[in-house]
Parts: C-alpha cells; sequence; structure tokens
C-alpha cells in the first residue's frame, strides 16, 4: 500500500470518527408517462460534519442549507417546491422536492455533475439507466496492508464507511421487467441501496431498469 494511500485512508478514518456512522442520504424520483415528475432528497447528518477531502462541511442554518440546494437542484427547467430542515439535539433533517417537466433536464444540475441520466421511451417501454461517477483516487481499501498499522487503519476505514448509506428510489407509471434494483416494491417502483465501503473502491455505480 503506497504512502499516499495511507495517507487517505488515515483521512477517511478521521472522517468517519467525526461522523460517528450519521449519514444517511435517500432520494425518489417519481417520473410520469411524458417524462416529467419530482424528486425528493432527504439526508440526515450531525452538526459539522465534514466527510469531504476538500474540506466540505455541511451548512448548519436553514437559510444556507436552502441556498445550496438552489444553487445544487435547481435551473431554469427545475424548480424546488418544498424545503424543511429540522433539528434535533446535533443532528440535521433535510428534506425537499424539486420538479421538472423532462427527466433530462437533471443533468444540466450542478448536483448531477458527477451523474448522468438516460431515458427512452417507446410507448409504455421505458429504458432507464442512471450513472453516478466516483471519484476514488488512491483509495483502494482491498490492496493487501504491508504492515499492522495499515491492516488497523484499512479494517477501521472498511467498519466506519459501512455506517454511511445512500439510497436510490424510482417509481414508474409501467410495471418493470428488468432491473439490477436491490428490490422491486409492487411492480412499479425499484429502489437500490448502497454502502460507502460497497463502492468506495468503483469507477461508477450504474442502476438500470426497462418496464413491459
Amino acid at each position: 500500500m503506497r504512502a499516499s494511500k495511507i495517507y487517505t485512508s488515515i483521512l477517511l478514518v478521521t472522517a468517519v470518527l467525526f461522523i460517528g456512522g450519521c449519514f444517511e442520504f435517500e432520494e425518489r424520483m417519481v417520473l410520469k408517462k411524458d417524462g416529467s415528475g419530482t424528486l425528493e432528497v432527504e439526508y440526515w447528518t450531525m452538526e459539522d460534519v465534514n466527510i469531504n477531502g476538500d474540506g466540505y462541511e455541511f451548512p448548519e442554518k436553514e437559510a444556507d442549507i436552502r441556498d445550496e440546494v438552489i444553487e445544487k437542484y435547481t435551473s431554469d427547467n427545475v424548480k424546488l417546491m418544498d424545503f424543511k430542515v429540522y433539528y434535533q439535539e446535533d443532528s440535521r433533517h433535510v428534506r425537499f422536492t424539486v420538479k421538472f417537466d423532462n427527466v433530462d433536464d437533471l443533468n444540466d444540475l450542478k448536483q448531477f455533475h458527477e451523474n448522468k441520466i438516460r431515458f427512452k421511451r417507446d410507448g409504455h417501454r421505458i429504458d432507464f439507466e442512471r450513472t453516478v461517477f466516483i471519484d476514488n483516487d488512491d483509495n483502494n481499501l482491498d490492496d493487501e496492508p504491508n504492515n499492522t498499522f495499515e491492516k488497523f487503519v484499512v479494517g477501521l476505514v472498511k467498519e466506519g464507511l459501512s455506517n454511511i448509506k445512500f439510497r436510490f428510489e424510482l417509481e414508474l407509471p409501467y410495471e418493470i421487467n428488468d432491473s439490477n434494483a436491490d428490490w422491486i416494491s409492487g411492480k412499479h417502483r425499484a429502489v437500490w441501496k448502497y454502502r460507502l465501503s460497497d463502492v468506495i473502491n468503483k469507477d461508477d455505480i450504474v442502476m438500470k431498469l426497462k418496464t413491459k
């Protein structure tokens, strides 16, 4: 394991210990027959959380959180419909909803610059694919540790990252025929779930489905 990789691992450990396993992100997209729809986002985080190597910190005040949501999740074609922040002890729960007339418009959002949505429709047949690109430079935790310290660091990182969770949900007007989702709820809703420890070594994750 290279020195730079150990340094990155130590940074990750620091982040994991700071977070204390308390970060969850959920996204629910509902698509209509014409490709319009809504996107609802929820996340729970502790105060002053820092999980980004660039030193990013989640905004604390409701007005600042709203400004960030508007900057990253809205455009001329994507509008904010609902926004709420709940404070409980040392944690924040943020929930908001945006609406769009064309799902392709999400690709133009700042938040989606590391995402790519592909949507094709032919009658009742919908082909949907979403790719989330992951910046995993020097974050390969599967390399064999060189010594006991490295083994300890990597083990701690993997354990902590497994508590950072992401959930993506997609609901469609037609019955789902094929998907790589973790499960299908009913016939029209697909759910993907990831832990950061599962994807930290990947270049991207791809969520896809087709309807009948």
